[in-house]
């Protein structure tokens, strides 16, 4: 069922565990003016998250979305059949998701399809269940000067181990379709940190099933044809 997202404050989510401090578990993004500078309304953001026995780490990723405090949004999780604590876990934020189901499905690519095809917003991004968002993430895609010709935004973004700590720092370099050929020769980016636009997906979504481990390359090459890629000089993930 696809539920209407109001915006929620750090007291208002489940208290973190004990041993829990920081972004995002003790820390949260502040407010956004209810406006844009402009006047205009904030477009409306939609995030899709497929997970599948991400127990662990999936808390994680739903506090730094909804911690965002990002006035449009659209969050959706779509969860694989998950057999640990992941149900358990997602159901304590089901007050702030837009939708989520677990089910079996044919995979990760499948189950970001299926996500997407549940959103409305002008800009998405798919967030898997053992990477976060770091604070005014949001913020500063939706107030990147978006053009006609812009397919996505991509960002800088961090490698970390299962201790939190940054091992690597991913900053994106050439974003055209010619670098994206040689992904592993050193053109990468780390995919949390890329957004794109309804019209990009649309145009050259959804991703090829068929594929397991360059499914967004793939996604990427078929956008980089129609539309260009921009960068943002800020770190968006982890």
């Amino acid at each position: 069922m696809l539920t209407e997202y109001f915006v929620p404050s750090l007291k208002e989510l489940p208290p973190p565990p004990a041993s829990k401090k920081g972004w995002p578990w003790t820390e949260q993004t502040d407010p956004l003016p209810e406006k844009m500078p402009d006047g205009s309304e904030w477009p409306r953001i939609s995030i899709v998250t497929p997970s599948y026995n991400q127990g662990q780490f999936i808390e994680e990723t739903i506090r730094s979305v909804l911690l965002q405090r990002y006035p449009n949004l659209e969050y959706i999780i779509i969860d694989g059949g998950s057999t640990d604590n992941s149900v358990e876990i997602i159901k304590k934020y089901e007050p702030w998701l837009t939708y989520w189901v677990s089910e079996k499905d044919k995979g990760q690519c499948d189950a970001i399809n299926k996500g997407f095809s549940k959103t409305s917003g002008e800009i998405l991004a798919w967030l898997n269940s053992d990477d976060y968002y770091l604070k005014d993430a949001f913020f500063r895609v939706a107030r990147y000067p978006w053009k006609e010709h812009i397919g996505a935004v991509v960002g800088i973004g961090y490698h970390i181990n299962t201790k939190g700590e940054k091992i690597l720092t991913i900053e994106p370099k050439e974003l055209r379709f010619q670098s994206f050929l040689d992904w592993m020769g050193g053109s990468d980016f780390l995919q949390p940190s890329c957004f794109f636009t309804q019209r990009a997906w649309l145009e050259c979504g959804p991703l090829d099933t068929n594929l397991n481990y360059c499914l967004d390359v793939k996604l990427w090459l078929d956008m980089s044809k129609k539309f260009s890629f921009e960068k943002i000089n800020h770190a968006l993930s982890c």
